[in-house]
């Protein structure tokens, strides 16, 4: 691995956004690999009063989301300060579409984070949240 890289990461809500990437990491150039993957045993839910989410763990379940290899050191302390306090990024297996297991970075809820039973969908965040969402983030 590069040195000036670190690793892979798996984003299961607002940073499978190309426009959220974009807004936070600057332009994705051609060494980024972007390939749908999932996190087996977990499901992604709401957080009470924002409009991201969690993973909660549930066996037997898969929260889906994408891998991105070759962000570079920078980007990762970027992303941590997105995440702030409220996660902390973890080591964890995730499956790709292939079924072929990987480890990866995955930002995993604290304890004192107030996650709903309400299931969080990137399409329903699309229609209802983005627009907003992008707005408060760019500024």
């Amino acid at each position: 691995m590069n040195s000036r890289r670190s690793g892979s990461f798996f984003f299961y809500g607002t940073l499978i956004d190309p426009d959220v990437r974009r807004l936070l990491l600057g332009e994705e150039f051609g060494y980024l690999k972007i390939e749908p993957a999932w996190i087996p045993g977990f499901i992604a839910c709401s957080v009470q009063r924002v409009s991201y989410p969690a993973l909660w763990r549930k066996p037997g379940a898969r929260a889906v989301g994408i891998l991105i290899s070759g962000l570079s050191r920078t980007q990762s302390l970027i992303l941590d300060r997105y995440e702030g306090s409220e996660y902390l990024r973890k080591i964890q297996f995730v499956r790709l579409a292939n079924h072929r297991r990987r480890c990866a970075f995955v930002y995993m809820p604290r304890a004192n984070l107030k996650i709903t039973s309400k299931l969080w969908f990137f399409k329903t965040w699309i229609a209802k949240d983005k627009a907003q969402f992008l707005r408060t983030i760019g500024s």
